[in-house]
């Protein structure tokens, strides 16, 4: 749903949509992914409501991932699953709201 019944009104506090898919997807085409990413637009645009003390900004990102295989293959194998929550772990670093990983005691992450 679009507008205030939908994200837009129920995810206030949201900062970060990331939406992976696969162009082997059976049963989510191409077309479909752009809706969601229309979608979104609206909650895109608008700033998260959080303190203001909290962050210095409250900026929103929708980021298209790019995964490989069916439909359930990326979460029966666990790689793009993995690769999704990587990359939305980098975007929040990106974003500040996410630890560096010297603070973590890791490895950087690529």
């Amino acid at each position: 749903m679009v507008g205030s019944r939908g994200v837009e009104g129920g995810w206030k506090t949201g900062r970060l949509v990331v939406l992976a898919h696969s162009k082997d997807d059976e049963l989510v085409d191409e077309g479909q992914v752009e809706e969601m990413r229309e979608a979104l637009r609206g909650w895109e645009a608008g700033k998260a409501q959080i303190p203001v003390r909290e962050l210095s900004s409250r900026d929103r990102r929708v980021e298209v991932l790019s995964i490989e295989g069916a439909h359930d293959e990326a979460w029966i194998n666990g790689e793009g699953l993995a690769r999704a929550v990587k990359f939305a772990f980098v975007e929040l670093q990106k974003m500040g709201l996410a630890p560096e990983p010297e603070i973590l005691g890791g490895p950087t992450i690529i």
